[in-house]
């Protein structure tokens, strides 16, 4: 069988050079910089974390004075002991540093990392993980 050639514009060579530079880097990189190109969350890790945040933590939502003098709920959790005495209060951005802390290993990427732990510790204060692993909404 006869090689086939294909003729195109500089232009169009360009832009296709351009369209094959963008997928690669979005191979490569895990959390793509400000796109809308999706990116899924692992149920798996997801489910690991819920586990480790149901059989260690309590919920509580705390009345305080906002910067603008109205009330407002801020989200609280609290740390347990074996027996379910509460140990430790915690602030969801405190929450957020531990389990960075705590599984430091599951991701290579500190940014994606920042993103899955925000959208997991939400989804799990709300109730909004399913039996599977499957938050409220399931990219980053």
């Amino acid at each position: 069988m006869p090689k086939r050639r294909i003729i195109i514009s500089e232009e169009q060579e360009k832009e296709l050079v351009r369209l094959i530079r963008e997928e690669k880097e979005a191979q490569n990189m895990p959390v793509p910089d400000k796109s809308n190109k999706p990116y899924c969350i692992d149920p798996e890790k997801v489910l690991i974390v819920k586990k480790h945040l149901d059989g260690r933590f309590g919920k509580k939502k705390m009345s305080t004075v906002g910067n603008d003098g109205k009330p407002c709920l801020v989200k609280i959790v609290t740390m347990k002991d074996d027996f379910g005495n509460d140990l430790k209060s915690m602030y969801m951005e405190q929450l957020k540093d531990y389990l960075l802390d705590t599984f430091q290993n599951m991701f290579s990427d500190e940014k994606e990392s920042e993103l899955f732990f925000d959208k997991v510790m939400n989804s799990w204060f709300d109730n909004k993980i399913s039996v599977h692993g499957m938050l409220d909404v399931n990219h980053l």
